[in-house]
């Protein structure tokens, strides 16, 4: 259904699936992986690097939570992929409007479809890891790189 409508920012993996004893399932499954990026989250969302819990030595990088979700998506950083994430929230899964009706017109089920406006922050602090653990390689260098996150 993604692929019939040109649906970017994402990657289709194929999993393997085991039973507990270790046999192979019949039923073929994915994993969508997001690889749209939409640039590190608007400094007018509250999210900041918090130096004094980030680690220069092992190089753990400690975030802020954000107050106003509103704001995360600075556009001019956006990629435009339909499917996309914003620093340091790679878990949160953004879509354009087109994707949002696509699933809605599809009735798929599992997917918690909301503006980005109701988000809340599941606490105060964000740790996302490295951006190399959520972007395939050369992509993941080239944007992490420049911004000392890869």
């Amino acid at each position: 259904m993604l692929r019939r409508s040109d649906i970017s920012g994402y990657v289709a993996k194929s999993v393997v699936v085991l039973s507990r004893a270790g046999v192979r399932a019949t039923v073929r499954l994915w994993e969508l992986s997001i690889v749209g990026w939409g640039g590190m989250a608007s400094a007018a969302s509250g999210i900041s690097l918090n130096h004094a819990e980030s680690c220069p030595t092992c190089g753990l990088l400690v975030y802020d939570s954000f107050t106003r979700p509103e704001e995360l998506v600075a556009a001019e950083l956006w990629d435009g992929s339909d499917l996309f994430f914003v620093w340091p929230l790679p878990r949160v899964v953004l879509a354009t409007q087109r994707v949002a009706d696509l699933l809605r017109e599809n009735r798929v089920r599992g997917v918690d479809l909301r503006p980005v406006s109701e988000l809340e922050p599941r606490g105060d602090f964000l740790t996302p890891g490295r951006l190399s653990r959520w972007l395939p390689e050369p992509q993941a260098s080239a944007i992490g790189i420049p911004l000392g996150n890869y």
